[in-house]
């Protein structure tokens, strides 16, 4: 008898909803119940990953012209994405559910498709990442964008997507996600209860989904 595949699970929402939280969590959870669960996160540790992590932190920046820095534009920042995610699948996702592993992940595919199309084309974002696998469902918290704002004021330093405005945006587009990616177990969580709440929310799904 061959190995069962393991499950991939996706936590996503808007900077500051509490998805590392409740990867940590999750992972936490499932290991106490003897699955042999791996955390991982988008972007991520790989070559391409740390790249990105550049470029979202403002250490990585364009060419300079008339003594300023270009910005890096978003067409460019969703194939790195789209890039740094197969490279992702085929190292360490994979790998793991192919051993039978529980594979959590803090954002994945659908972060690129809303943080990208609010300044790009969705149907070509999509396009890039259509050959990452689905996972077996995607929990998004949904939490207004100012009160994620709130959160993430004690973190000292803002990423470039941070800015309210367009995280506002962002908001409203995971609230679409189900629409974007019809069929797909896409499940929306309120994000703005405390990280407990939150998480019984999710096991209670996980449980009736998987057992």
């Amino acid at each position: 008898m061959g190995i069962k595949p393991g499950k991939f699970i996706v936590l996503e929402g808007i900077d500051g909803a509490g998805t590392t939280t409740q990867a940590d969590l999750l992972v936490t959870h499932l290991l106490k119940e003897g699955r042999q669960t791996r955390l991982t996160r988008e972007p991520s540790t790989g070559p391409v990953g740390s790249l990105l992590r550049g470029v979202l932190g403002g250490r990585v920046v364009g060419p300079e012209l008339d003594g300023e820095h270009l910005p890096i534009p978003n067409d460019v920042i969703a194939l790195l994405f789209a890039g740094d995610r197969l490279d992702h699948l085929a190292c360490e996702v994979d790998p793991a559910l192919e051993r039978g592993d529980w594979v959590v992940s803090d954002r994945y595919v659908h972060s690129s498709v809303i943080y990208q199309s609010v300044e790009g084309e969705l149907d070509w974002i999509r396009g890039i990442n259509s050959r990452a696998r689905v996972a077996d469902v995607c929990y998004v918290l949904d939490i207004s964008a100012d009160q994620a704002a709130a959160r993430r004021s004690h973190r000292g330093s803002e990423e470039i997507y941070e800015k309210l405005d367009f995280q506002r945006k962002v908001a409203e587009g995971y609230r679409r996600l189900p629409e974007i990616f019809p069929g797909q177990a896409i499940v929306m969580i309120d994000g703005s209860a405390d990280a407990a709440t939150v998480q019984a929310s999710i096991l209670s799904d996980l449980t009736l989904r998987f057992g």
